[in-house]
């Protein structure tokens, strides 16, 4: 099965959890890729249960092949400028 998220040797994969608005917005390398709208769950309802970083939900779903280098918290929804700067920062460093 092929990735949608392509074949990059570095990837900056961004989800910004816009509460107040109720969108999620998923930017890969700073490019808005896809927006969910419509979302009513708070942030706080998500349970350690489902909190995986690199494997599915699904048993059936193999791990992912790559490795995660870093992984960033932000207290507040960033906007798409910001997501553009934090993309800048992750390249220069890498």
């Amino acid at each position: 099965m092929s990735s949608s998220l392509g074949v990059s040797t570095n990837l900056h994969l961004t989800c910004v959890f816009d509460c107040p608005n109720g969108v999620i917005s998923v930017y890969t390398n700073a490019v808005l890729a896809s927006a969910f709208n419509g979302i009513t769950d708070p942030l706080s309802s998500v349970g350690d249960e489902f909190a995986y970083v690199g494997h599915s939900l699904y048993t059936a779903d193999s791990y992912l092949t790559w490795t995660v280098d870093e992984l960033r918290i932000y207290n507040g929804a960033l906007q798409a400028a910001d997501v553009a700067a934090t993309d800048a920062l992750v390249r220069i460093n890498y």
